[in-house]
């Protein structure tokens, strides 16, 4: 199974692609770092990443936002 991992900072948004299999650790793939000033929002962010990545992206995520 495929998830975006992500880490939303107030200075940089990163997301990555992971493969998750039973009884193995995740395997996380390269992550793509943004400069949160440089985006209007999450939505921005994420749609960027989902273009470099070649269009659709896995549909479930798991995400760490700062507050």
């Amino acid at each position: 199974m495929k998830i975006v991992v992500g880490d939303i900072g107030g200075t940089h948004c990163r997301f990555a692609i992971a493969e998750l299999s039973e009884g193995r650790r995740p395997a996380i793939g390269p992550m793509r770092r943004y400069r949160s000033r440089e985006l209007p929002g999450l939505k921005e962010a994420w749609g960027k990443f989902a273009a470099e990545e070649g269009g659709d992206l896995p549909r479930d995520a798991a995400l760490g936002v700062a507050a």
